[in-house]
This record gives C-alpha cells, structure tokens and sequence, in this order.
C-alpha cells in the first residue's frame, strides 16, 4: 500500500494527520492531476480522508483502500473497480457510471445521487438507502430494495431488467422505465414529473397518481377519453398537447386543484405543487406545512398560485420569503404610490425588486441588514416610500429607485434626492444604517 510521503510526492500535494486519519482539506481530483502531471496513480493510502470530492475518473485505481472517508461526493465513472470497501463513508453522492462496479457494500447511505449506470452490477444490497436520485440504466438489476420506497429526485431504469416497481412507491421527479421487462405499475405509485414508458410491456397507465409534468409512451389509446384513463392522477390530461409521432405519445396534465394537489398512500399524504412534490402535514389557506419527501424538519410554505412560493420556520417568514421570489411583471399596481404611501413588508420587498431588477438574493440581503433593522428602532410593521428610498441611499441604489419613481409614478418631488444621494433630515435611521 502507497504511504503517505510517496503519495504526497507523487501528486505534489499535502495531507495532514489527524485522529488517525490522513486528510486532505478540498476536493482531491486525480483525473486532472493525470492531465497535469502526467503521473499514473494506481491505488490510494489507507484511512484518506478527503474534506471535498474525490474524483477519480477513468483513472488507473482498480481499488480504493480501507478507512476511505468522503465529505463531498465520490466520482468514480469509468473505474475498473469491482467493489468498494465495506467500511466506505460518503456524505453525498456516488457516480460509477460506465465502471466495472458488481457489488455495493451493505449499509449503505446515500444522501443525492447513486449512478451505477451501464455497469455489471445485478442486484442492490438489501439495506440499501438513497435519498434523491437512482440511476440504474443499462444495468441487470431486476428489483430495488424494500428499503428504497421514496426518492425525492428521480429512478433512472430505462434499457435495465427492472421487473417491478415498489407498491406505493414515491418518485420527486422522474420516473423512466423505457424499454424495460416491467409489465404493469404498482398500486400507489406516485410521480411528479415525467414517465416514460416507452418500449415497456405496460398498456395499463391508470395506476399513475401525481402531477405529471408528461407522460411518454408508445401503447396510449388517444381514441378514448384520456380523462377516464388518468382519473385516478387528480390531474387533467391535457388533449391539446397530445403529440403523437411514430413512436410515442406525449401528453401532458394540469392540476384539477389549482396549483396543487394532495395524494396519499399507505406512505403517507403528499402535495405537489409545480416545482416540487413534499410530504404533507396540514394546510391554512395558502399555507402549506410540508417537509421533504425523505424527511426534514418541518417547515411552511406560502403559495398562493403557482408563480410565487416562499418557505420559512413560520407562516409569516414563509410569505416574506416569496416575495424575493416574485415573478409578476405588476408594478402597475404601484402607479398611485405618493413619497407618503406605507408598504407592508411584502410589498415593499416587491417593490424594491421589481424597480431594481435586482436578483433576490440580494434583495433579501438588503431587507435584512437595513429595512427590518430600521423598522426594528421605529416600531412599525410598514415602510414609506421615502423611508425605502432613504435606505436605498445606503445600497447606492436610490438613483435607479428615484428615477423610476420620477418617470412612472406620482412621486414628482424625487429629484432632489435622487441627484444628492443624501438622507433628508426629517428621515432618522440608526446609525449603523448611515455609516456609509
């Protein structure tokens, strides 16, 4: 085994030693220090730990060392290994994709994403865990384990020996079965987005729940009601979207609930809105309480229509946040504003993105650091227009603000403060607002 001084030599690097581990402290990329170096890597010290990635792609290591521990993700496509270390730890994903990978320790964990596609594995530990994504395609894998029942990303199986899917089975986002053994769906399934069953021996799509973005299969009858077909999707299939070509129909359905619906299993309830699919816990309104598919920590979400959603520990910090959010081209509806006008939080957030068409990471920032501070010292839950515009001084974006306000709004005495780019005395803010 390589030791720790002839591997440093070797790829002119540094590890440290700690609690008996060797760590290197970033991503450790021996495909590009190949390219670099030109030095030929053949095997890892043992008990490396690698802090970010470790990317070993198409490199000459035919097998990785005990003790191998990854903070970030192993990226292994093209390896000529056959297993990995039964002690392994990875923190994120594992990409063997295209590598000669046959079997996967048990106890496996997988936070995002496992690839194992167009490899020569055929079966899956029983104790296997994934979270997001599953990439098995082009492999012999005939089943997944009764651990696996939920995925929050999408089950990649197209051109595999998958027979079967799990009944009640949870797919976030995609769920791609073309030109596989499986005959029929299981009860219960739930998918977010697309299926595609192409080339599959499935001609019984009925058993299909969820908010399909589309549906793509060879074995669609488009001369019955497509309706009567999908009822139990809650969704309506969309016939004018139908797209039938020689080998496939494309067709794609719309909530029967707005911009959202509820679906329940013997997993649970789950609500799909157009940019996600959660686990369901109670409702208020426009206040959905939801988490992760795969669990997570409670948390609300504000939809009101399927272009505007924010999260947050609470309903309130969950509204707010969808403000940054804000897709609407509706400054109209701020035309009569006068410098006396008061704003809620909200619509001063989406005013001030709207006018400044600044991204809203950055609104956000502003808000937090200025406006809910300066509201904070006055005691008030709204702003006036001045007041932001004040503010805005600060972030040396009241010019864009006054401007704007000058040209399309009732505001006609902005100029003077627009030009001097001064906080007028009869505004007070905090001081540490006006340190710049």
């Amino acid at each position: 085994m390589i030791t720790k001084e002839e591997f440093e030599k070797l790829l002119d690097i540094e590890l440290t030693e700690q609690d008996g581990k060797l760590v290197y402290s970033s991503t450790l990329d021996i495909s590009i220090k190949l390219y670099q170096l030109g030095v030929i890597v053949t095997e890892l010290p043992e008990n490396l730990r690698v802090i970010g990635d470790l990317i070993l792609v198409d490199s000459d290591i035919t097998q990785l060392p005990k003790g191998l521990e990854i903070e970030g993700s192993l990226i292994g496509n093209g390896l000529k290994i056959k297993e990995l270390p039964n002690d392994i730890k990875v923190k994120e994903s594992i990409y063997l994709a295209e590598s000669d990978i046959e079997t996967l320790p048990n106890g496996l964990h997988v936070e995002f994403t496992l690839s194992v596609a167009n490899t020569p594995i055929k079966t899956l530990p029983s104790d296997l865990e994934v979270k997001e994504n599953l990439y098995i395609n082009g492999t012999d894998i005939e089943e997944l384990p009764k651990t696996i029942k939920k995925l929050s990303g999408s089950l990649i199986a197209s051109n595999s020996k998958l027979k079967k899917l799990p009944k009640d089975f949870v797919v976030g986002c995609d769920l791609i079965l073309g030109n596989t053994p499986i005959e029929e769906l299981s009860e219960g399934l739930i998918v977010q987005g697309i299926t595609d069953v192409r080339h599959s021996y499935i001609d019984d799509l009925s058993k299909i729940r969820g908010n399909l973005r589309t549906l793509i299969s060879d074995n669609i009858d488009t001369s019955v009601n497509l309706n009567d077909i999908f009822s139990n999707t809650e969704c309506e299939a969309n016939v004018e979207e139908i797209t039938t070509d020689k080998s496939s129909n494309y067709i794609s359905f719309t909530p029967k609930n707005g911009n959202y619906n509820i679906y329940e299993n013997s997993l649970g309830k789950f609500i799909s809105f157009e940019w996600g699919l959660f686990k369901y816990i109670e409702h208020e309104g426009d206040y959905f309480k939801v988490e992760l598919i795969n669990g997570s920590t409670p948390f609300w979400y504000f939809a009101p229509d399927k272009y505007i959603h924010g999260k947050g520990e609470t309903k309130e910090e969950a509204e707010i946040n969808s403000a940054y959010n804000y897709t609407y081209d509706v400054i109209e509806q701020y035309q009569d504003l006068t410098f006396e006008s008061e704003l809620t939080i909200r619509e001063a957030i989406i005013f001030y993105r709207l006018v400044t068409g600044r991204q809203g990471y950055l609104v956000k920032h502003f808000f937090e650091k200025y406006v809910f501070n300066f509201l904070k010292v006055i005691n008030k839950e709204t702003i006036s227009t001045t007041s932001l515009m004040c503010l805005a001084v600060v972030e040396n974006t009241h010019k864009v603000i006054g401007e704007y306000l000058l040209k399309n709004l009732t505001l006609k005495h902005s100029t003077a403060l627009c030009s001097s780019g001064k906080i007028p005395d009869f505004v007070k803010l905090p001081k540490e607002l006006t340190t710049n």
